[in-house]
């Protein structure tokens, strides 16, 4: 059986509500990948402040996250405007 030899990774997200577990938490990820000669881009690699209170979005894998503007300020999903207008140029 062959050793894998290459491994491309992309995307991934991670949520915390306290900036001092997340920091934590991405310098140790940041060792277990080290692990198997892999590394955190850090030009590519963003912190966004997202706290319900935030006008910021995210678009992700197609998709936009955002707060809602209702009382509940609950997180609201949609298709990414660039996902969809790449779809519909098929």
């Amino acid at each position: 059986m062959e050793k894998l030899k290459y491994l491309f990774m992309q995307t991934i997200l991670f949520a915390y509500l306290k900036i001092k577990e997340m920091l934590t938490d991405l310098q140790s990820f940041g060792k277990k990948i080290g692990k198997f000669s892999l590394t955190l881009s850090n030009e590519k690699t963003n912190i966004i402040d997202f706290r319900t209170d935030s006008r910021n979005s995210i678009d992700f894998l197609g998709f936009t996250l955002r707060w809602g503007k209702d009382k509940r300020r609950t997180l609201k999903i949609r298709t990414s405007k660039r996902s969809l207008r790449n779809h519909m140029k098929r």
